[in-house]
This record gives structure tokens, C-alpha cells and sequence, in this order.
């Protein structure tokens, strides 16, 4: 069943993301006392007596503005209106009515939608009674809340389920496996674009203005019988250059989302090459045991490419060191080059995530592993592993049992690993060998 959308509009800086956290009980988009923060329309799925819906929040509205920011917010904004089934306008006690508001008024009229007008800071009794003036934008009874406090919150949800006419009962049937796909990389390398690319209309805001994308969006997409959780960031800088709030949480929202992704793109221009900042992202992808696929941006601006790409693949490989199973790919989106083959590459790497190992044909390629380059010795003692297991799966984890675990240190490990790759795959795919001592019966 189709959830039904819930816009938050209003001028910038009135409380919408103050209103957006406060419904969803959460700290989920950015607030600061810097009008503008929120740009790109932020989605996520909340519920309330018995019904759920998508609540959106939106950038400040500014209808006639030549600002190339400003602009895009209002066409994102017109956007949401056109989707939702429901518009919360925003408004502010304490600086009344504006032109501003009056503006955007007029918008709300003719796009014919249930429009919810919504007092906001309204912190007490006495401001209750000011707010009744907000009767003359022609909307109905304002709804007086306070989103910093709480106040009035559960009257304005049950204002909005009003408009709700089916119940949303939960089907019976499964829920179809969702794979989480995170779009990382530094400001302006194109992420935006991407996430556009493949969702086939205006999501993200896109502009040659670094760090346009501040919070971390959600979508849904469809795509080979798949159902795909795309996640964009915010373009990420190393934390010693952050000096805004609000670029700091940016960042913490974007290792956030790699956190809940199973697959991480990490994009990187063509051109430039992969940084040290990169490095550091992609290994704290692996340490959080994520899925990684390594995507080089604005291949349509190289002109040698075969050589470019030669000598590119030397380089990236030479970085990575112990992550060389990370997969590379060059990509144009100005080209429409290996956008949606990015897509794929990802499902194979989110399906390698979850491969478990027949346990008898895991140990044949152990045992020839031993065989061939048995552990050393320790203080004289020989040490013997007789049995390896694979306990987990995404992310998946290997458990190897040996009569003495000191000797077996993290470069043979890492040959152990390698052997598992190079007769099972999990290419893209950090994996995790752990040991465990086990007395060996004596014969």
C-alpha cells in the first residue's frame, strides 16, 4: 500500500526541522540557528494512531529569488507539494504574519492540496492568544504548537491522519529484502548527481557549489526485482577543516549512514585520483564491516583513457594494500557511462555479503592452505589448525580452531583470508577470520 506523504513547508528558519525531529521523536534533521540549513528534502517513515505516512521536510521557501541555492530549494519545495497528500505551512508567533508567508500562501491555494497551517514557538497560553491572528491567511484553524517543547505536537497528528481515509493495516506477506546502498565521497565529486541519475527525476539538489547536500536522504528504488534503500551524503571533509556546526554533523550523519548500509559507493573524481581522505573512509567502511565499491567519477573528462585507466588501477591497488578485493569502476553521468552497471555491481557485492560456505568445502581450502604454508612454531611448540568454520554471514566471519592461537598472527590470517577469496569470491566484501584455542586429543 502507497504510504501517504506529509510536506513541512514554510519560510526559512520558522522551525521546520525542529517540527520534522519533534514528530519522528528524534533528532533526525539538522537544526541550527542559521536560516537555510536544511536544503534537500529529508523523508522518513513515522506512524500515529494506527496509520503510517511519509513525513517530508523541506528547505526554506523563497518564491522569487535569483540566489542559485535559494532557487533550487524552492523548486525541491515544489516538488514535495506536488507529491504530498498533505501540507503542514509553518509559521512563526513571533514575528507574525510576513509578505514572505503571504507569498507562499497564494502557492498553497492553487496547488488545491489539504493545507494544515502550523504556529509554531507558540511556548505558552499567553502567545496562544497572538497566535490567533495567523486566522487571516484564509487556511482555517491554525494548529498552535511548540516543537521545541512538545506542546500541542499529538493535536497537530491527529489533525493530519484526518485526512487519511484507508487505514493502513500491515499485509500478510513478506517484506521484500531491502539492500542499503550509501553514497559517500568528498563535496562536489558528484554523488547528488548520481543519486538523480538513478532515480530518474529531481531528488537531490545539484549545484557546482560545494557542500549543497548538508543531510543524509533516503530513497527507494526498484531495480531488477530488487528493492534498493539508496542513501546520498554529505559531501565529507577531514574533521580538522570543519569549522560550521553544521558541516560537523554533516559528517557524523554520513558515517551514520554508512553504518546502516550494507554497501558502500565510495565516489571519487576521475581526474584527481584517490586522496588520503578517501583511504580513511573506505577503511572505516571495512571496519565496520560494510560491502565497498570504488567508483572513479567524470570519466568523460580524461581523454588518454586506456592509459589513464592503466595507470590508475596501479595506483588505486598500490593504496589499498590488504583492500585490493575492493572492486574499481569508472563512471560518466554526463555520458550516461556504467551508471546502472555501479547498481549491479553492488547487488553482487550485497549478494557475496550473505554467501555462506559448505563447511566441508571450506576446510578442503583450509587444510591445502595449511599444507602448503603451515603456521610457524611457537616457543618450539608446532602449531597445528585442525578445523576452520564459518560462524556468521553478513558480514561473514570465519573461525578457525587451533591448539595454540599465539603463533597464528594477522600476516598469516591475511593468507588464510586471501586463499578463502581466491576459490570463494567475496569480492567487494571485508571478511573477519577469528581463532579459537582447542585441545588436541592426544593419540
Amino acid at each position: 500500500m502507497k504510504l501517504p506523504l506529509v510536506s513541512i513547508v514554510g519560510r526559512p528558519n520558522v522551525g521546520k526541522s525542529t517540527v520534522f525531529n519533534r514528530i519522528l521523536q528524534k533528532r533526525k534533521a539538522i537544526v541550527d540557528d542559521v536560516s537555510g540549513v536544511t536544503r534537500d528534502r529529508n523523508t522518513m517513515e513515522t506512524d500515529w494512531g494506527g496509520f503510517n505516512f511519509l513525513l517530508i521536510d523541506t528547505g526554506g521557501y523563497i518564491p522569487d529569488t535569483d540566489k542559485i541555492i535559494e532557487s533550487k530549494v524552492k523548486e525541491q519545495v515544489e516538488i514535495s507539494i506536488q507529491e504530498s497528500n498533505v501540507i503542514l505551512f509553518v509559521v512563526d508567533v513571533k514575528t507574525g504574519i510576513t509578505g514572505l508567508d503571504n507569498d507562499i500562501v497564494k502557492i498553497l491555494l492553487k496547488s488545491e492540496k489539504k493545507v494544515i497551517p502550523v504556529v509554531n514557538k507558540v511556548d505558552n497560553e499567553n502567545i496562544a492568544l497572538i497566535a490567533d491572528e495567523f486566522y487571516r491567511l484564509g487556511l482555517g484553524e491554525p494548529i498552535k504548537i511548540s516543537a521545541l517543547n512538545g506542546r500541542n505536537i499529538g493535536d497537530l497528528l491527529d489533525k493530519i491522519i484526518e485526512n487519511f481515509k484507508i487505514q493502513n493495516v500491515p499485509e500478510q506477506k513478506d517484506v521484500p529484502e531491502e539492500i542499503k546502498i550509501a553514497i559517500v565521497g568528498k563535496q562536489n565529486v558528484g554523488k547528488s548527481s548520481y543519486f538523480n541519475a538513478v532515480l530518474g527525476k529531481k531528488k537531490m539538489i545539484v549545484s557546482d557549489i560545494p557542500g549543497t547536500t548538508r543531510d543524509s536522504i533516503d530513497s527507494i528504488l526498484k531495480y531488477k526485482n530488487k528493492t534498493i534503500r539508496i542513501i546520498d551524503t554529505a559531501g565529507l571533509k577531514k574533521l580538522k577543516k570543519i569549522k560550521e556546526n553544521i558541516e560537523y554533523y554533516s559528517s557524523l550523519r554520513t558515517y551514520e549512514s554508512i553504518d546502516r548500509s550494507d554497501v558502500t559507493i565510495m565516489i571519487v573524481e576521475a581526474d584527481e585520483g584517490i586522496t588520503n581522505n578517501d583511504l580513511k573512509i573506505i577503511d572505516y567502511c571495512v571496519k565496520k564491516l560494510k560491502g565497498v565499491l570504488l567508483v572513479y567519477n567524470k570519466w568523460d573528462m580524461i581523454e588518454k583513457r586506456e592509459e589513464k585507466y592503466s595507470s590508475l588501477t596501479k595506483e588505486t591497488y598500490s593504496k589499498l594494500k590488504s583492500m585490493r578485493y575492493i572492486p574499481m569502476l569508472t563512471m560518466s553521468i554526463l555520458e550516461n557511462l556504467r551508471v546502472f552497471n555501479v547498481l549491479d555491481i553492488c547487488i553482487n557485492i550485497f549478494e557475496e555479503r550473505k554467501k555462506r560456505l559448505n563447511i566441508k568445502q571450506l576446510n578442503e581450502v583450509i587444510k591445502y592452505a595449511i599444507d602448503k604454508r603451515p603456521p610457524p612454531s611457537y616457543a618450539g611448540k608446532i602449531i597445528s589448525i585442525k578445523f576452520g568454520m564459518q560462524i556468521s554471514a553478513a558480514p561473514p566471519v570465519f573461525l578457525l580452531f587451533a591448539n595454540d592461537t599465539r603463533a597464528i598472527r594477522a600476516d598469516y590470517k591475511r593468507y588464510i583470508e586471501k586463499t578463502i577469496r581466491n576459490n570463494f569470491g567475496f569480492k567487494g566484501v571485508p571478511i573477519v577470520i577469528k581463532l579459537k584455542r582447542k585441545k588436541m586429543k592426544r593419540t
